[in-house]
């Protein structure tokens, strides 16, 4: 299954799957990938026998188009035309970013802490900083507030992680 896959942006990826309850002799398959809001991606299927052969083409996801996607496979029944989207064969596939390649790898959330932490020597120079996070626009006027704003963008990020105090008072 595509979950099974590593998937790197701007590279193929070939496999075979046999799949009992939908034998290629018996159905077509057609799998979409599809990432946010961008246009579904159709793989390429081939046959063989009753394995289904799937490649994604080097250019078919772009260097910078890696991310979480959902996909979706449908079968085709090719006596009844009947077409059949089973719930075990949709779900998320990560596609991972091609680190030779020139594209930002960062994601949104750690470009916003970076963000985040280029205006915070605006604040500490008593300049006010604006930054936009998910389209609203904020001004950090106190280091206190910016500081904040980056300690929940890290907590996010898994990158700070709030001490435990262990008391050895019983």
């Amino acid at each position: 299954m595509i979950t099974d896959q590593t998937i790197i942006a701007a590279t193929d990826v070939e496999w075979d799957e046999d799949i009992s309850s939908y034998p290629a002799s018996e159905y077509d398959l057609e799998i979409a990938i599809k990432r946010g809001s961008d246009s579904p991606k159709l793989l390429d299927v081939e046959k063989d026998g009753d394995t289904f052969q799937i490649s994604i083409p080097n250019t078919l996801i772009a260097a910078d188009e890696f991310g979480d996607y959902q996909f979706q496979y449908k079968f085709t029944n090719l006596d009844t035309d009947k077409i059949s989207a089973p719930i075990e064969y949709r779900g998320f596939v990560k596609v991972l970013p091609d680190l030779s390649s020139d594209a930002d790898t960062r994601t949104d959330d750690e470009k916003v802490l970076a963000a985040l932490q280029e205006a915070r020597i605006k604040v500490a120079n008593r300049d006010y900083a604006n930054v936009t996070i998910n389209g609203k626009a904020t001004t950090f006027k106190t280091l206190q507030e910016i500081d904040a704003a980056i300690v929940a963008y890290q907590k996010k990020l898994g990158i700070y992680k709030t001490p435990r105090l262990i008391s050895s008072f019983g």
